[in-house]
């Protein structure tokens, strides 16, 4: 250390402008090197923040599909008991909205889903209930396939082996054109599993 201090004297005495432009530098390099550190270290919270910001998204919507079932405790069969789409029309739009509802949800935990960090949250235990949720409800099957090139290529993926009439996106993600629905009864290509 002492060679080091007695280099820097004869510097400033022997070449005192480079050493003054090193004196000038070295500090600048050092506050860069501090900055990058700051913004990387914001970088990290944005992250996390963004994260638990995807993860309370998903959640809520969660919690307000849930509320939904307890306070209309007859919807509950349709979609956790296979119970088939009722003959009553006015019974038959109610369930089918729910239908709709719970759809939306799963294709959003889909477009969420790539933004997490999964090491904090149980990405198995979410997949297999977007699963069972299709395995315990004909109703969704049937939404799903009657507006099938409405929803994520996730979402179909999913449902294609639970669900007949559910096809896996095509490749490219090419889409046909959607006809005008003349009925809210299901496809004929969409049977009840």
């Amino acid at each position: 250390m002492a060679n080091f201090i007695d280099a820097l004297r004869k510097a400033r005495l022997d070449k005192p402008i480079e050493f003054m432009t090193m004196i000038v530098t070295v500090p600048g390099f050092i506050i860069g090197l501090v900055g990058v550190a700051f913004v990387y270290f914001q970088f990290l919270d944005l992250r996390k923040s963004l994260d638990s910001q995807a993860y309370g998204i998903i959640s809520q919507e969660l919690a307000e599909l849930n509320r939904l079932f307890v306070e209309r405790p007859e919807m509950r069969p349709y979609f956790y008991s296979r119970e088939p789409l009722p003959d009553d029309p006015l019974t038959r739009d109610r369930v089918l909205a729910v239908a709709d509802v719970y759809l939306d949800f799963i294709d959003n935990y889909y477009s969420q889903a790539s933004h997490l960090d999964w090491t904090h949250y149980n990405r198995g235990g979410w997949d297999a209930f977007i699963r069972g949720s299709f395995e315990r409800s004909r109703v969704l099957c049937q939404a799903l396939c009657k507006d099938q090139d409405e929803f994520g290529d996730a979402i179909r993926d999913v449902a294609a082996g639970i669900c007949k009439g559910v096809t896996r996106p095509p490749a490219g993600g090419v889409v046909k054109p959607i006809a005008p629905r003349v009925t809210n009864r299901p496809e004929a290509g969409c049977r009840q599993p």
